[in-house]
């Protein structure tokens, strides 16, 4: 009999597919002016993968992006995430001095041990 584990098919073989991020229907207005930043957003970010968010100043990228990391609570919708997310913060406790790759590096070790790569960045 194949050898069987908690991310494997029910022979043994083909590992399972691991858990994605899902963020359904998000809604956040924020405290201060009363301004709807996030209002039913959906997203669904496939493990292994990283995801970026680009568009102009104070259109919710970071709300939506603090929201999956525990880093905020919606006002509404809801949100699925795998057991170990990784977030790299905008505001870093890093010294002037501190290089990206000491950025990537510790964010890498925080996301967890499945995470670390070479760093191919240096």
């Amino acid at each position: 009999m194949p050898p069987r584990g908690p991310n494997t098919d029910h022979v043994g073989r083909n590992p399972l597919p691991q858990p994605a991020l899902l963020v359904h229907d998000l809604v956040r207005t924020l405290d201060g002016d009363g301004r709807r930043v996030l209002d039913g957003v959906s997203l669904t970010a496939s493990p292994g993968h990283r995801i970026g968010l680009i568009g102009e100043n104070g259109v919710g990228k970071s709300t939506l992006l603090r929201l999956p990391a525990e880093a905020d609570e919606p006002d509404a919708g809801s949100v699925t995430r795998p057991p170990a997310p990784g977030f790299l913060r905008r505001e870093t406790p890093y010294d002037t001095d501190a290089t990206v790759a000491d950025v990537l590096d510790d964010a890498l070790r925080e996301a967890g041990p499945g995470e670390q790569r070479n760093s191919h960045w240096r």
